[in-house]
């Protein structure tokens, strides 16, 4: 795409982009707005939106969640499930965009960490990185 147009909100989405995300073959309910207002309304923890747009319309979105917890602030795609994270994007350098875009605001806001809950591989060199192995308990 050539050119892209990312816009930041917190705690809305508009219509466009909301219709973009119901259409998306790889949005799932986690995605949705609904899922993250939810959240927002029994665990007051803020979301945080940066929608990409081009020539065509919207061309993806990205939704974190801002978790305050034990002195520590970051943001999370997407808290309370594990696998289905990340932006949802017509191609991977949109996706990537998007994911600088909140790596960017991440660091000016100073937040200790960026986790994105995904088994999906991203074209980002700063966020892409190879799955963490679980701890294991040693065998006896």
């Amino acid at each position: 795409m050539s050119s892209l147009d990312i816009s930041y909100s917190t705690n809305v989405l508009s219509p466009m982009a909301r219709e973009y995300l119901e259409a998306a073959g790889d949005a799932t309910v986690f995605h949705l707005p609904r899922w993250n207002d939810l959240i927002h309304e029994h665990y007051g923890h803020n979301w945080h939106a940066w929608t990409a747009s081009g020539q065509g319309g919207v061309a993806g979105v990205f939704i974190v969640t801002e978790i305050k917890a034990w002195g520590h602030r970051k943001i999370i795609s997407i808290p309370y499930q594990f696998h289905a994270g990340g932006p949802v994007a017509t191609d991977d350098d949109v996706a990537a965009s998007l994911l600088q875009e909140a790596a960017r605001w991440s660091d000016a806001q100073g937040l200790d960490d960026l986790e994105i809950r995904s088994e999906r591989d991203r074209k980002s060199p700063r966020l892409n990185s190879s799955p963490t192995e679980l701890p294991r308990m040693p065998s006896s």
